[in-house]
C-alpha cells in the first residue's frame, strides 16, 4: 500500500546512506587514505563537536544566567511584598499606641479612674481609629481597676500575663495573640504612666483581631499564603495551608534580622517554597509571605521548555545537513577514487597488451632470420 511521502523519505535514506561502507578499501603503504567509513565517521564527529559544542555551550550558560535572573526577580518581588507589609503593620500598631499615649497625656489617673470617662474615651478611639474594643486601668499589682467594654473583666489579674512585666518594665508592651479570660484569641497595647505620688499604673486597650488579620492578608498575584507568627512559631492570624489562629506552624523560626530575608524550605505538601519574612519593630510578631517556587518558576519553566524544543530542532537540523554533506562528499571522493583505479587498470591492462605484442614482433623476427637464410 502506498504511503504519501513514503517515495521522499526513502530517497531522504539512499542520499544519507553511504555507498561505500562495505567497501573494505585498499591496502597499502597508507591504508587510511582510502578507508572512506573512518575518514566519513571522523568528518562527521569534527563538524558535529565544532558545530554544536559552542551551541550546546551557550544555551547552557544563557539557561543559567536566566533562570537566576528570574530568581532573583522573585526574592526581589516577595521581599517587597513583605516589607510593604511590614510597615502597614508597623504603623498600625504605632499609630494605636500613639492615641493611647496621648490620651494618657491629656487625662490623669483620677479621670481615667472614671468608668464614663473611659467609657467615652473609648468611643471617640472606636470612631477615629477603629480597631479596639476595651480600655482598662491596671494597677502594679496587676489588677484591674477600671474596665469598660463588651466583658465582665474588673477586678481580674494580670500580673501572670506576659505583657504585665514587660509594659512595667519597658514602658510599652505588644502582646501574642492569646485567649485570656475572655477564651477569644486577641491581642493587647499597654502603657505605662504614674499617678501623682508616683505609683505607676498601666492603660490597656484590645485590638480587634479582624483588622489585624486583614492586615497580614495581602493579595499576592501568584498562589502564596501570608500570615503572621510569633517567636515560638505560633500563629498571630489565620493562614490558608498552614493552619489556623494560636496553631503551629512547621516551617522553621527565621532568625531575627533588621531588614526582610528570603530564605527557602519545605512546606507542609512537601513541595519547595519560596519564604519572606520580616520582624515588626516594637512587637512579637514575624510576618511571613510563603509562595511555591514552582508556580514562581512557571513562567521560566515554559520559557525552558521552549528554547529547549528549539535546541533540539537545531541540533537535529545540524546534524542532517553534516551527515548529507559528509556523506556526499565522501561519496564523490570514494567514486573519483573508483575511476581513477578503473583508469589505472585499463592503462596496465594496456600497456602489458603493448609488451606482449613487442615480444610477439621480436621473436617473429628472430624465427625470420634463419627462415630466410634457408
Amino acid at each position: 500500500m502506498y504511503v504519501p511521502g513514503q517515495g521522499r523519505l526513502r530517497a531522504l535514506l539512499r542520499g544519507l546512506t553511504p555507498g561505500f561502507l562495505n567497501d573494505p578499501g585498499r591496502s597499502g603503504p597508507i591504508p587510511s587514505l582510502f578507508s572512506y567509513r573512518r575518514i566519513w565517521l571522523l568528518t562527521i564527529l569534527l563538524v558535529e563537536v565544532v558545530a554544536l559544542g559552542p551551541l550546546l555551550s551557550m544555551a547552557v550558560i544563557d539557561s543559567n544566567i536566566t533562570k537566576a535572573a528570574v530568581d532573583s526577580e522573585v526574592r526581589l518581588r516577595t521581599a517587597r511584598i513583605v516589607s510593604n507589609a511590614k510597615r502597614s503593620i508597623s504603623f498600625y500598631l504605632q499609630e494605636r499606641k500613639s492615641a493611647l499615649q496621648l490620651i494618657i497625656s491629656d487625662n490623669a489617673f483620677d479621670r481615667l479612674s472614671d468608668p464614663q470617662r473611659l467609657s467615652l474615651l473609648l468611643d471617640r478611639l472606636k470612631q477615629s481609629f477603629g480597631g479596639f474594643v476595651d480600655l482598662g486601668v491596671i494597677d502594679a499589682e496587676g489588677r484591674q481597676l477600671v474596665y469598660v467594654g463588651p466583658y465582665s473583666l474588673r477586678g481580674r489579674d494580670y500580673s501572670s500575663q506576659a505583657w504585665f512585666p514587660q509594659a512595667m518594665e519597658r514602658g510599652a508592651a505588644v502582646s501574642d495573640v492569646f485567649l485570656g479570660y475572655r477564651n477569644e484569641p486577641h491581642l493587647v497595647i499597654a502603657l505605662r504612666s504614674e499617678r501623682p505620688d508616683g505609683t505607676p499604673y498601666l492603660l490597656r486597650a484590645t485590638l480587634d483581631t479582624q483588622q489585624f488579620n486583614d492586615l497580614a492578608r495581602l493579595e499576592l498575584l501568584s498562589q502564596g499564603d501570608s500570615f503572621i507568627i510569633n517567636g515560638q512559631g505560633v500563629l498571630q492570624t489565620p493562614s490558608h495551608s498552614h493552619g489556623g489562629v494560636l496553631e503551629k506552624v512547621t516551617l522553621p523560626v527565621p532568625n531575627p534580622a533588621e531588614h526582610t530575608e528570603i530564605f527557602e524550605a519545605p512546606g507542609p505538601g512537601g513541595e519547595l517554597l519560596v519564604v519572606g519574612y520580616a520582624y515588626v519593630p516594637d512587637s512579637p510578631f514575624i510576618l511571613m509571605v510563603t509562595k511555591s517556587r514552582n508556580d514562581l518558576l512557571m513562567s521560566w519553566t515554559h520559557t525552558r521548555y521552549e528554547l529547549l524544543g528549539f535546541l533540539v530542532a537545531s541540533i537535529l537540523a545540524i546534524v542532517l545537513v553534516v551527515l548529507a554533506v559528509a556523506t556526499f562528499l565522501v561519496n564523490r571522493i570514494h567514486v573519483a577514487d573508483k575511476t581513477r583505479m578503473a583508469a589505472l587498470r585499463q592503462a596496465e591492462h594496456v600497456s602489458k597488451m603493448a609488451s606482449i605484442g613487442r615480444l610477439a614482433a621480436g621473436v617473429a623476427h628472430e624465427i625470420n632470420n634463419p627462415l630466410a637464410v634457408i
